[in-house]
């Protein structure tokens, strides 16, 4: 038995290149979803501030909260709902997901 199969390869470049902005959003709120979970909650106004940003092949997660920053890298804070590094803690727990969501997005261009 003989089974061919052809692969059209411009066609995938294609659906890459046209997929990445939605494919990369779509990773970028996988990880922001993740972090708002572990975001210390004490008044609710840092969740609010978090966004995704996608600039060419690249996607930023990101808080415009002036405290988030320190929020995310001050281990010596308590706190009661929430915690520390809660973006970079987000981002490693995520990675299945994220790829995930990227395939999802570039599939749906190669339909």
């Amino acid at each position: 038995m003989t089974v061919r199969s052809t692969v059209d390869f411009k066609k995938a470049r294609r659906a890459l290149r046209n997929a990445t902005p939605e494919a990369l959003d779509a990773a970028g709120r996988v990880v922001l979803d993740a972090s708002n979970r572990l975001i210390p909650t004490d008044t609710g106004e840092m969740e609010k501030t978090g966004d995704v940003r996608v600039t060419g092949d690249t996607a930023a997660v990101f808080y415009t909260h002036p405290g988030a920053a320190r929020q995310h890298e001050r281990l010596d804070y308590h706190h009661d709902d929430g915690q520390a590094k809660f973006l970079e803690q987000a981002s490693a727990r995520t990675r299945a997901e994220q790829l995930a969501a990227l395939a999802g997005e570039i599939r749906k261009e190669l339909r």
